[in-house]
């Protein structure tokens, strides 16, 4: 099998040659854009050998004034295809494609609302992850209409980047979603309200355009309860922190109504991270021991770290693909 027909058996739910693998990281901020973006896939594409390379996405949703007020955001404008984000991810999207051909399965990655609107914006003025998180989250209850109305509109422009992402070839899309941090609050109609309607529409996009749809679950300590009522027909497969949130593949799998699940290590921490070669190949054995060979793609529970040492990867991918 090429890489792409053992990535699609795994999400067809059916035997491949080998188990598929997918790891990926942030490359510096230089390599962002441009050739160096180009070199900086490539590069680890050819070291690390992986089936699947997700493209990705450093180009995010920005607002052309500062948040400081609820109303400051309901009047944040819509974007279409031209805007310059779209523009500099598809360039880059294309350029990748161009040098990795059908040599492996490929994904471009999409920052739902959870960061799109909820955070990205609000980086120029200070805010981190969770602080952004709770401005908004007072925001919500302050004028949830205006608020709702400009996360739709976002959500149409994110839609937009889904289908000119199949349009320019990749295989599929890389959906991570936020919004289910047990440490924010949020009760399960709040996210059903605020998160889910979003996420979905841009998993509808994807679909529609007929491309394959890899949701992603964000951040430590989430309640995955809250994704189980997703539509199972909108993605085909679901990656989530394992150890983070902590809930193991196979629990994760009857949340998510028997999907092609991707993961089985600790990204930043663990025999990934700083184990030996031996605990790290007893540890991939030992995972597909447990979970099969069949609607499992091996990869972390998000991005490694950026420094990291390639070698590692290629020994889990290695190891996986003698299995």
């Amino acid at each position: 099998m090429t890489k792409k027909e053992r990535v699609i058996s795994a999400i067809q739910q059916e035997e491949p040659d080998c188990i598929p693998a997918c790891f990926t990281m942030h490359f510096p901020e230089e390599c962002a854009n441009g050739e160096n973006a180009v070199k900086a896939h490539m590069d680890f594409l050819k070291e690390t050998d992986v089936d699947i390379l997700k493209i990705m996405n450093e180009n995010l949703v920005s607002c052309p004034w500062d948040l400081n007020t609820s109303a400051d955001f309901g009047r944040f404008p819509a974007f279409g295809a031209q805007d310059p984000l779209i523009e500099r991810q598809i360039d880059l999207t294309k350029r990748i494609l161009d040098r990795t051909g059908d040599s492996c399965f490929t994904l471009g990655t999409l920052h739902s609302v959870g960061t799109s609107a909820m955070y990205h914006p609000l980086k120029p003025m200070g805010y981190g992850y969770d602080q952004s998180r709770r401005v908004f989250g007072q925001w919500m209850k302050e004028n949830p209409g205006k608020v709702l109305e400009a996360m739709k509109r976002i959500t149409e422009g994110l839609c937009i980047l889904a289908r000119r992402y199949i349009e320019a070839g990749v295989d599929g899309v890389y959906m991570a979603s936020l919004g289910a941090e047990r440490r924010f609050g949020l009760t399960k109609e709040q996210f059903m309200e605020w998160i889910a309607p979003f996420d979905q529409m841009i998993l509808q996009a994807v679909k529609e355009e007929k491309g394959y749809c890899f949701l992603h679950v964000c951040n430590r300590d989430v309640n995955l309860e809250f994704y189980r009522d997703y539509d199972p027909a909108l993605y085909d497969v679901v990656n989530w922190g394992t150890f983070e949130v902590p809930c193991s593949l196979k629990e994760g799998k009857d949340i998510f109504a028997g999907k092609t699940v991707m993961g089985g290590l600790a990204n930043r921490t663990g025999v990934l991270a700083s184990g030996t070669e031996e605990a790290l190949v007893n540890t991939v054995r030992s995972l597909v021991e447990t979970y099969g060979r069949k609607g499992f793609i091996l990869g972390a529970d998000c991005t490694i770290a950026t420094q990291k040492d390639l070698s590692r990867i290629r020994l889990a991918v290695d190891t996986v693909r003698r299995l």
